[in-house]
């Protein structure tokens, strides 16, 4: 186990998910490819004993990379002052990746961007599946609470055309629902995967 973590391009439907999970920034989604990409650390570069590109192209040899146990590292991060300031906190993935320096950090260190909001593109679809769920599920109440508080049989001939309604109005949301990922058509995969 090399502890890096892989993105497969032939799988990825461009939900976009890892990148609102990710607490490192890492994944980037590709309009173009409609689909995430990532830094896979060459890793059929190290599957034949070669450095990643990065750390070959470092002119500075500042990058590098090692096997590390990973035991270890969870360990280290029990302390709480070892950790980069303005960072992710490491006990939600304890990141093997480390930043060393011999220079002493200052107490009150914190990013430049600490307070800089980046808006994200919008999820014009996600939005409008939750508007027609919402308006679904609430026309289905509607028609019991009518149909329970107010027993006409003019209500009751209504019913079926309400919940027909609020039917249609919960595939539309399912419809709207994959026209945020990148790649609709590949969207059965996630049942697959």
């Amino acid at each position: 186990m090399t502890g890096i973590v892989r993105h497969l391009d032939d799988q990825c439907i461009g939900c976009q998910y890892c990148i609102w999970k990710c607490p490192y920034d890492v994944p980037k989604y590709s309009k173009t490819r409609g689909i995430v990409r990532k830094c896979d650390m060459c890793s059929s570069r190290l599957a034949v004993g070669e450095a990643p590109a990065c750390v070959q192209a470092c002119p500075n040899e500042a990058i590098t990379i090692t096997l590390v146990n990973k035991r270890q590292i969870a360990r280290q991060w029990t302390k709480k002052d070892s950790f980069l300031p303005g960072s992710p906190d490491p006990d939600y993935t304890l990141p093997t990746t480390q930043y060393r320096t011999n220079k002493t950090l200052p107490a009150n260190m914190s990013p430049g961007d600490l307070y800089v909001v980046k808006a994200e593109h919008s999820h014009l679809p996600l939005v409008v599946m939750l508007v027609l769920t919402q308006l679904s599920v609430g026309a289905f109440c509607t028609a019991t609470i009518l149909r329970l508080f107010f027993p006409s049989d003019f209500l009751r001939e209504l019913t079926p055309f309400h919940s027909l309604f609020a039917l249609l109005l919960g595939f539309l949301a399912l419809g709207a629902s994959i026209m945020h990922l990148g790649r609709p058509l590949e969207a059965w995969r996630s049942f697959v995967g």
